[in-house]
């Protein structure tokens, strides 16, 4: 009886023990599940931050390229403007000197250059002698003529505040009456193309009697001898007789029209500054400026290609 009861002790005390180890192990495991939720919980709200921030970089990328795109179209049109009423400016007055001497200019020999907005005249026994600077009687008779409706055309307020400069170009061919080395000719004929556009020069500033006209012609009105750097060519060939000519020319003041632009680029952006509009601006004066030049300097160098007969019309 006795050994009953103390087995009956020892299987109690080992029961005891059996269920104290599996209620700490439960703990154990409970810990591990807290563990668990907590390290998935962080996880989740890491992702959803993540892409809560990636969300909000894109919507903030894809307005600030909107606003790009806003500007830059804003800065187009901002462009567009001066370049197109510059533009505009050029064909009126092209169309204003073929109007104004349209019955005129075939017996003159003479045409309206589009490109260069100049009146070339191309009949050099009707201009000076050759191998003179003296002008004829009838490029007097012309010039009387001529120049008081060139420059009440110039002057009239729709062109007066854009025109920069109103050239006199004398221009010979290569050739010279003796035989001399290309230098020699080519400095004989820049002393005798000189000499033409400062007598043109001083008959048509004679002829003026108004003293406003004068002085507002005086600050614009220059002389240049441009001895045989732009013949005229005919298939790729100097055409002597036409490259002996006188040209009066307009330069229209594009200096300004590149200003409106640069101002037009520094208010273009708006509310959207973004720093580009400075640059581009740049950008735009230093193309403007460059292809004048170019273009002067591919006539210069390879002269001045005209591909009409000088039979067809004087008005070009």
């Amino acid at each position: 009886m006795a050994n009953r009861l103390g087995a009956h002790d020892d299987f109690q005390e080992k029961t005891q023990f059996f269920i104290s180890v599996g209620d700490l192990m439960s703990a154990v495991l409970l810990v591990f599940v807290f563990l668990l939720a907590a390290t998935l919980l962080r996880i989740e709200n890491g992702y959803g931050q993540k892409a809560a921030a990636m969300a909000s970089a894109q919507q903030e990328a894809a307005e600030r390229n909107w606003r790009l795109s806003e500007s830059y179209q804003y800065m187009s049109e901002a462009y567009k403007r001066p370049a197109t009423a510059f533009r505009q400016l050029e064909d009126d007055m092209y169309t204003s000197l073929c109007e104004e001497f349209k019955d005129d200019l075939a017996g003159w020999g003479a045409f309206v250059d589009r490109e260069t907005l100049s009146i070339r005249f191309l009949e050099p026994e009707a201009l000076f002698s050759s191998g003179s600077a003296r002008l004829t009687e009838r490029f007097e008779r012309i010039l009387d003529d001529f120049f008081p409706r060139y420059l009440a055309l110039l002057g009239a307020d729709k062109f007066r505040d854009d025109i920069e400069e109103i050239r006199f170009e004398g221009h010979t061919s290569s050739e010279w009456e003796t035989q001399l080395d290309n230098d020699t000719v080519y400095f004989k004929n820049m002393e005798l193309s000189m000499d033409r556009t400062r007598n043109v020069l001083a008959y048509c500033l004679a002829r003026l009697d108004e003293p406003l006209l004068r002085e507002w012609v005086r600050g614009r009105l220059t002389a240049n001898g441009l001895s045989s750097s732009k013949p005229i060519l005919l298939n790729g060939v100097e055409n002597k007789r036409l490259s002996r000519r006188v040209e009066f020319r307009v330069r229209m003041a594009a200096n300004k029209q590149i200003g409106q632009i640069l101002t037009a680029a520094d208010e273009s952006t708006g509310p959207y500054d973004w720093g580009i509009a400075s640059g581009v601006g740049e950008n735009h004066l230093s193309y403007a400026v460059d292809a004048q030049d170019a273009k002067a300097s591919r006539e210069g160098a390879n002269g001045v290609d005209t591909p009409w007969a000088a039979e067809e019309s004087p008005i070009r």
